[in-house]
């Protein structure tokens, strides 16, 4: 099969074979091509302050480097709420 046809390519790796638009960054990976895409979801868990620091320190860099950014939280019911935009 061929890579451009999969809808959803999950790697270890800092690459897009398939084109897409979206990334979605777990378990504090990284990556050096968050303006390449559309949209960057970035998720982490709030109670690791490692990550929190982690995710601070991305805020501020991706920031710094001109990019559209915004926070959500998710609530205790289960929601999502905006808690801030650069």
């Amino acid at each position: 099969m061929e890579s451009s046809s999969l809808p959803i390519w999950l790697t270890s790796e800092d690459e897009n074979p398939n084109g897409a638009h979206f990334l979605f960054l777990t378990d504090r990976a990284m990556s050096e091509k968050v303006g390449d895409y559309e949209r960057v979801i970035m998720l982490f868990d709030d109670r690791d302050h490692d990550a929190v620091a982690e995710a601070r320190t991305r805020w501020k860099d991706w920031t710094d480097a001109g990019l559209k950014l915004s926070y959500w939280q998710q609530t205790p019911q289960g929601s999502w709420e905006k808690k801030a935009e650069s």
